[in-house]
């Protein structure tokens, strides 16, 4: 199973409490059998778990720039399942 986490804010580079628990859950999850899980974030995620740069930590226009871009990346993973934490984003549009 290929399992995408998407949380595209650096959080003003704060090891915040959302960032913790993101990294909590993809380690869990990377931890599964027959398990890829693919963290999508500015900050790099613990060990065993993918990364691909995304940042939406940017004013509205660009943001709406950068979503269609976005579901492209999203689409050409191919993930069975992916959990979001951007509010804007129109995944799989």
């Amino acid at each position: 199973m290929r399992i995408v986490y998407l949380s595209p804010y650096n959080h003003n580079g704060a090891h915040s409490g959302l960032r913790v628990r993101t990294e909590n859950i993809c380690k869990a999850l990377a931890d599964l059998p027959d398990t890829e899980v693919i963290c999508l974030s500015p900050w790099q995620p613990p060990e065993g778990v993918r990364h691909r740069y995304v940042s939406l930590d940017c004013g509205w226009m660009r943001r709406l720039l950068l979503l269609p871009v976005l579901n492209i990346k999203l689409q050409k993973m191919r993930p069975d399942l992916v959990i979001s934490e951007a509010p804007l984003a129109d995944l799989f549009g």
